[in-house]
């Protein structure tokens, strides 16, 4: 694999986990997370930080099926995972987030 496109990856991969914490942060002033929630958000952030991984890894190997598959299971895992989280926020107000 060529050295400056894995560097790239990983600035890229570092950029997003970084823009993920900042997001949960601003979130964390409006909305209450529960345990389940909270559980759901890092196994959600690690799935959608590990689907951008291996896409990126793929498509350096010229493997485009694999970057698709790999995409649609973990990325559309990553979302599942975060829609059910939103089940389990609540404002800060007290009310259920609908």
């Amino acid at each position: 694999m060529n050295i400056n496109l894995m560097l790239l990856m990983f600035f890229l991969l570092g950029f997003l986990s970084c823009l993920a914490v900042i997001q949960i942060l601003k979130l964390k002033k409006k909305y209450t997370f529960k345990l389940p929630a909270r559980l759901l958000i890092v196994v959600g952030i690690c799935l959608l930080v590990f689907a951008v991984a291996w896409t990126i890894s793929s498509l350096i190997e010229f493997e485009n099926q694999a970057a698709g598959v790999g995409m649609l299971f973990f990325g559309g895992s990553s979302l599942v995972c975060f829609s059910i989280a939103t089940r389990f926020t609540t404002k800060k107000t007290g009310e259920v987030q609908k």
